[in-house]
């Protein structure tokens, strides 16, 4: 299974994912990202169509990739006692790994939500090893 690779997705794309397809997306290939060029575009043709959006910020290094979200978020959706020791945090900021914690995120997300929300994914790379691995591993007190 090729891992962390991207996708680089088109406002269509985007719009038309459903909750399966994007944990087929995050299963396969680690993480789905919009170029961000296309941002704008994106948000605009999901509007459109009576779509809401989230951004999802990612920061990515060659061998793994966070989704960073604030805390209480995840207390608030209720899920602070399923997110895994993979994951990691620093201040009121927890940086969701991408193989399973993003998946469980993005999953309360849609449950509260409703299926017309759409995530955009912006993504920040970098060749080196991230920070975030020094952070502290994620423990839900």
């Amino acid at each position: 299974m090729a891992r962390h690779k991207h996708i680089h997705l088109t406002a269509e794309d985007i719009a038309n994912l459903n909750l399966s397809e994007i944990g087929l997306l995050l299963n396969r290939f680690g993480r789905a990202v919009v170029p961000e060029y296309n941002i704008p575009a994106v948000k605009a043709l999901m509007k459109e169509q009576g779509m809401k959006t989230r951004n999802i910020n990612m920061s990515c290094d060659p061998g793994h990739g966070w989704a960073k979200v604030k805390r209480r978020e995840l207390a608030k959706l209720g899920i602070l006692d399923k997110i895994t020791s993979f994951s990691y945090q620093k201040g009121d900021y927890v940086y969701l790994e991408e193989d399973m914690d993003l998946s469980t995120y993005l999953i309360a997300l849609k449950a509260q939500h409703g299926e017309n929300l759409r995530f955009v994914f912006v993504s920040t790379h970098s060749n080196k090893q991230s920070r975030i691995r020094n952070y502290t591993p994620f423990a839900a007190l």
